[in-house]
């Protein structure tokens, strides 16, 4: 994740970037932060096409940092 952008200076506000760690097909392919409302979010975003018309798209997943850091034994995205 780039270094020169910080959600957590930007209510309402999130960025992502290319995971340049991805070793897995199963990674997400985008990662990055959100913040609403002043708390912190991780967000992952998969590249995925649409298998009734081949439309491009992305599937997000969005976690609670506070939650994320208190999971033992999951695999970390970030």
């Amino acid at each position: 994740m780039s270094d020169s952008y910080k959600a957590s200076d930007k209510p309402d506000k999130g960025a992502l970037f290319p995971n340049k760690k991805k070793e897995k097909e199963t990674q997400p392919d985008l990662t990055g932060t959100l913040n609403v409302d002043g708390k912190m979010y991780w967000v992952s975003a998969w590249k995925n096409k649409a298998q009734s018309n081949g439309v491009d798209y992305l599937k997000l997943a969005v976690t609670a940092q506070e939650e994320q850091s208190s999971t033992k034994g999951s695999d970390k995205l970030f």
